[in-house]
């Protein structure tokens, strides 16, 4: 049980994070660990109020190093406020306890060790 009440429109939360936080660096393990917990809550809170109908789920946003990604645009506040808000719309009722990159492919620049 949930010590939260049933909503009839259900409810989002969306938390965000930087791009490449939870992916890990040597010279800051800190905030791998603080990125990976966030996570790791955000995914527990959503299973604690998925009957309740609200979705929880985690945005990893614009890289905090100043990288681009691979995208020729950077992206902006205003692109990870529109993926927050998509997350947030009813219509995305079904996604719940994910993570979503918004970050132009930076994330996966360190599969490719760059």
């Amino acid at each position: 049980r949930t010590p939260f009440p049933a909503r009839d429109d259900g409810g989002a939360a969306v938390v965000v994070i930087g791009s490449r936080d939870q992916l890990g660096r040597a010279e800051d393990p800190h905030r791998a660990a603080l990125a990976g917990a966030v996570f790791a809550a955000a995914r527990s809170i959503a299973l604690a109020l998925a009957p309740s109908g609200v979705t929880v789920n985690v945005v990893a946003g614009v890289p905090t190093d100043g990288r681009r990604g691979l995208l020729p645009d950077a992206p902006t506040l205003a692109d990870v406020a529109g993926a927050v808000a998509f997350l947030a719309d009813p219509r995305s009722r079904y996604i719940t306890g994910q993570l979503l990159f918004c970050d132009a492919g930076d994330a996966l620049l360190s599969s490719m060790s760059v």
